[in-house]
């Protein structure tokens, strides 16, 4: 690969992200307050589908997936998924992200719905399966970094 093309490659994506990391985050706290506002919805205004739990996998597989482009973008893919420190702030930021479930848990019964631990185990599916999407993603990325 070329160094034009490299250049190229690293400020395509990373680098149009970069440029709106501000408005993106602004997005992804309306998406969590948003996020939250539905999880805590009282049981009246809830649909009789029988899918909360994938509600629940869906939501903070979401909430997952914006904290680690977040990361990404505000301290770089590179050093987020490849050194220490940065696996450190994604592991961090995955049991912040279980706490938040384990607190979303705890203040439902303030809207009349009730504390499930089947909830808080359908949360941290969802922020296990979109970790896990996005260490996939870094790996794939470097073993094709490494055969160009």
């Amino acid at each position: 690969m070329s160094h034009a093309s490299a250049t190229l490659e690293a400020n395509g994506l990373a680098g149009a992200l970069r440029r709106v990391r501000y408005p993106l985050a602004a997005v992804a706290v309306a998406l969590f307050i948003v996020g939250e506002i539905l999880l805590h919805l009282p049981p009246k205004m809830l649909p009789r589908i029988g899918v909360d739990k994938l509600l629940h996998v869906i939501c903070y597989g979401g909430f997952t997936g914006l904290t680690l482009l977040l990361l990404s973008v505000f301290a770089g893919w590179t050093y987020l998924w490849r050194s220490t420190s940065g696996l450190a702030m994604v592991a961090a930021a995955l049991v912040a992200l279980a706490v938040l479930g384990y607190v979303d848990e705890l203040t439902q019964p303030l809207t009349g719905r009730r504390f499930q631990w089947s909830d808080l185990a359908a949360d941290i599916v969802g922020i296990v399966l979109c970790a896990a999407l996005f260490a996939l993603l870094a790996r794939w990325g470097t073993s094709r970094r490494l055969e160009a």
